[in-house]
């Protein structure tokens, strides 16, 4: 395991191809490990970890991709950027976006999390762009080694204000991204399920590796749009009911 924790922390830190290593991480027990020993090499040069993001967490999802229950992954303090923030193009070999809702933990959330200690446990709710380094995936990515190298997670364009749980759940929701002015979502309850749902899988999930959330971390809770592709001239604008606009840029 550290040969393979050891390689694909190397290929995500250089943006290089993916490459697929199911011999190497045949089931989702292994991929935890790998992810775990990744993850811990990547957050000594990324500012350390910021908090934890969910993937494929709608059970249709699940199905296709032959898993249990969602993907897991984790976020890190040196890839954390503002609302407006701008990418350049040779920052990224294949960059994706996500908008999505971010919860931040007021309250340490650990193993056997259920939904409603959850929403206890959340501070408040940001929206933003989730980033994706796709590193020439394939049509067909072997799903272990996906979550064994975190999910292609990159970053995180955060929004500036947050709402309280309470306004999130009075709220209707109806969520909207444009690319350079022109709708690619316009779409109400677009969130794959409530997010304190989201918290608690991952509260679990990490707690029983001892990593229970603290005070302070963001957790991504699913994504409103699947994973999107830009060009370089990509300018967004994320707009989710109560919040505001999250913006981001490339190239």
């Amino acid at each position: 395991m550290p040969d393979v924790a050891a390689r694909l922390a190397g290929e995500i830190a250089a943006k290089s191809p993916f490459r697929n290593y199911p011999d190497e991480i045949p089931d989702l027990e292994t991929a935890a490990n790998v992810q775990d020993a990744v993850t811990t090499r990547l957050a000594g040069a990324l500012g350390g970890f910021a908090g934890y993001k969910i993937a494929w967490n709608t059970a249709s999802q699940q199905r296709a991709l032959g898993l249990p229950h969602p993907g897991f992954g984790r976020v890190f303090h040196d890839q954390l950027a503002r609302n407006g923030a701008h990418f350049p193009a040779d920052g990224f070999h294949k960059l994706a976006i996500e908008p999505e809702i971010i919860a931040r933990i007021g309250m340490p959330l650990g193993t056997g999390a259920t939904e409603a200690e959850a929403e206890t446990a959340i501070e408040g709710f940001h929206i933003g762009f989730e980033l994706l380094e796709r590193r020439s995936v394939p049509d067909t990515p072997d799903i272990h080694t996906v979550i064994a190298g975190n999910v292609f997670n990159a970053g995180l364009v955060l929004g500036t204000t947050a709402i309280a749980p309470r306004e999130l759940a009075a709220t209707p929701s109806i969520s909207r991204v444009t690319l350079n002015s022109a709708a690619i979502l316009d779409k109400p309850n677009a969130a794959p399920e409530p997010p304190a749902r989201a918290v608690a899988f991952l509260a679990d999930h990490y707690g029983r590796r001892g990593k229970a959330m603290q005070p302070g971390d963001l957790v991504l809770c699913g994504a409103h749009l699947p994973p999107y592709v830009l060009a370089p001239g990509s300018r967004l604008r994320f707009s989710l009911t109560g919040f505001e606009d999250v913006t981001m840029s490339f190239g």
